[in-house]
């Protein structure tokens, strides 16, 4: 018999994870300090770290399409750079969607030409979705940890009126990838009356805000506890 007995395991030392939050909330900057972190860099997102104190050599791989994320991937996969790294930060595929979307569009022409202007149709965004479907499951069979990063849609339902907050991702892909993941974090970044800045995740979903939690954590929690919180799991 191949099948074995026992209990609910724990997430161990591999782990696969999704943050998602408003640009310029502090999305980056949380992650960066993830254990043997390395930036696979949409867009440029982490120029932050440029001007972080001690943060300045934080490895990065620059790529603006889904061959060269594929790429970069393959390079961390096979020891080729940044061989000590234990954990890959997506950052984001909010814009990489949108940019293998575009792309789409202006390869495939027909249909999507409005006033000189290649526009996404249907078959783009399917076409983005299977993208991102194979390049996570590339991501989720290797042996690092994994953080997809993403931005925030706040969406109307046009019938029911109900407002949801969720990655900005294509829906289907969003779902495929909720599915995946072991933890699905929500980052709020807020002023108090005192003027200062806090910020926090929320790990448990509510009737508005999408998230997941496999791992026990808090409902809220301060976002600087999440990684001493993480190694405790």
């Amino acid at each position: 018999m191949s099948v074995i007995a026992g209990k609910p395991r724990k997430v161990g030392d591999k782990w696969n994870g999704m943050l998602y939050s408003h640009p310029g909330a502090g999305k980056t900057t949380l992650v960066s300090d993830a254990p043997g972190v390395c930036f696979i860099d949409v867009n440029n997102e982490t120029m932050v770290l440029a001007y972080t104190k001690g943060k300045e050599n934080t490895p990065v791989i620059h790529a603006g399409t889904n061959g060269e994320v594929n790429e970069a991937l393959d390079a961390l996969i096979n020891k080729e750079l940044f061989p000590d790294t234990r954990t890959i930060v997506l950052d984001t595929l909010s814009e990489l969607q949108m940019i293998q979307q575009g792309a789409s569009a202006a390869q495939l022409k027909k249909g999507r030409d409005w006033m000189d202007l290649f526009v996404p149709i249907e078959q783009d965004f399917n076409i983005s979705t299977q993208m991102c479907r194979n390049l996570m499951v590339k991501m989720h069979k290797s042996r690092f940890n994994t953080l997809i990063v993403c931005h925030r849609l706040d969406y109307q339902d046009k019938d029911t009126k109900q407002m949801t907050v969720r990655p900005l991702l294509t829906p289907k892909f969003s779902n495929n990838l909720l599915g995946a993941v072991d933890f699905c974090l929500f980052l709020e970044r807020k002023r108090e009356i005192t003027g200062k800045l806090s910020f926090t995740l929320r790990a448990n979903p509510t009737n508005i805000i999408v998230a997941k939690n496999r791992l026990g954590l808090p409902d809220e929690f301060p976002a600087d506890q999440f990684w001493s919180m993480m190694k405790e799991r």
